[in-house]
């Protein structure tokens, strides 16, 4: 292991402390419990908390310059799944008042990317290490350009519409 790479993994090592001291700071304030282990960070907290959590953990992301993966299970991600799923149903109910069933979401999780279906289409994909919304290209496919992203104060869905993201505009 060459020097550049072992102070890269301890300048990594000394960030994830310094973050773990932060939130479990942040979840002692508000009643919960943080749990450590190996790379990951979990918190239990009241329900009633969670937003003022959040905002707070999302404040000291920014600080330290950590984002998190994003996972199926990451608030952000759920979040902007809801809010995909209400952008394309009022305009499913807007266009066609007198169907019965709105398209159905789904998300799969790969490698590199969670890919949002809409029915049988890909409708999106978030990159896994940044949060970044990118246009789905193909089925497998994610376009090369973020078209927003799940930790922006929009949750990703300012440029979203009811069939995916907006075309970049040039």
């Amino acid at each position: 292991m060459n020097q550049a790479m072992l102070k890269q993994q301890m300048t990594a090592a000394k960030l994830m402390q310094e973050q773990t001291i932060a939130i479990q700071a942040i979840a002692e304030k508000y009643g919960g419990v943080c749990y450590v282990r190996h790379d990951e960070i979990r918190i239990e907290i009241p329900e009633e908390h969670m937003a003022e959590v959040m905002a707070e953990i999302k404040q000291t992301n920014k600080r330290s310059g950590i984002m998190p993966t994003v996972t199926l299970a990451t608030p952000e991600f759920i979040t902007f799944l809801a809010g995909c799923k209400k952008v394309s149903d009022d305009n499913f109910q807007q266009n066609n008042p007198h169907s019965l069933a709105a398209p159905a979401f789904r998300s799969d999780e790969g490698k590199r990317y969670i890919k949002v279906v809409r029915d049988t289409s890909a409708y999106c994909f978030i990159d896994k290490t940044n949060g970044d919304m990118l246009k789905a290209a193909s089925w497998k496919t994610p376009a090369k350009h973020a078209r927003g992203n799940i930790f922006d104060e929009h949750n990703g869905l300012k440029h979203m519409g009811p069939y995916g993201p907006a075309y970049l505009r040039g």
